[in-house]
């Protein structure tokens, strides 16, 4: 085995791990922990290693993940609720959209 194909198969193991760590329906796992810990930081840091070395590329990214790591919020983002992929995030996001703004207001607190 010589050093490229080494390096491939460190990529492999080190994104399967983001994968499952990170990313494991496709989108950011909600970690606090991970988040400030910069878990996310250093594995865009790999991803993006392992690409520009000609190694594995992160194909387990939904796309809207992968539109948003690569544009930021600098494009506008096609998004749909059927990109949700937890349940219950996508349950209230329904009702907030199906909500009528007289609605919403009524159920304001004072003063926020």
């Amino acid at each position: 085995m010589h050093y490229g194909e080494l390096e491939n198969v460190f990529f492999s193991e080190v994104l399967k791990e983001i994968k499952g760590r990170l990313f494991a329906t496709g989108v950011p796992t909600a970690s606090t922990a991970a988040l400030a810990d910069n878990e996310f930081l250093y594995a865009g840091n790999l991803m993006a290693a392992s690409i520009l070395q000609g190694g594995t590329t992160p194909c387990f990214l939904q796309t809207w993940v992968y539109d948003y790591m690569i544009m930021g919020l600098s494009e506008e983002l096609e998004l749909s609720i059927d990109d949700i992929t937890a349940s219950e995030m996508k349950n209230f996001v329904e009702k907030v959209r199906t909500s009528t703004i007289k609605y919403l207001q009524e159920r304001c607190a004072p003063g926020i």
